[in-house]
């Protein structure tokens, strides 16, 4: 497999892997998103003010449903591809 089909179907797994812990399992609530975090990008909730992550999960919840979907949820992994890249 190619490393860019490794990478979305990493990304797939990991929404999933979280969003079936509590209710639809095809989105994501704020606890599954803090958890999601905390897993996968623990250095992202560093020195965060206690709000990060609701704030984090209304500026992804596009139609404000209260629920990530996977759509919604991309939106994040863009963004933290592209701090990534601009650290060098």
């Amino acid at each position: 497999m190619l490393m860019l089909q490794k990478a979305i179907q990493s990304f797939a797994e990991g929404f999933r892997s979280i969003a079936k812990k509590e209710g639809n399992m095809e989105t994501m609530n704020v606890k599954e998103l803090e958890e999601y975090l905390k897993l996968n990008t623990p250095e992202t909730l560093k020195g965060q003010d206690p709000d990060f992550v609701q704030k984090t999960f209304e500026s992804l919840d596009e139609n404000r449903d209260g629920e990530l979907e996977y759509g919604e949820f991309v939106r994040l992994q863009t963004e933290f591809m592209i701090a990534a890249y601009n650290r060098k």
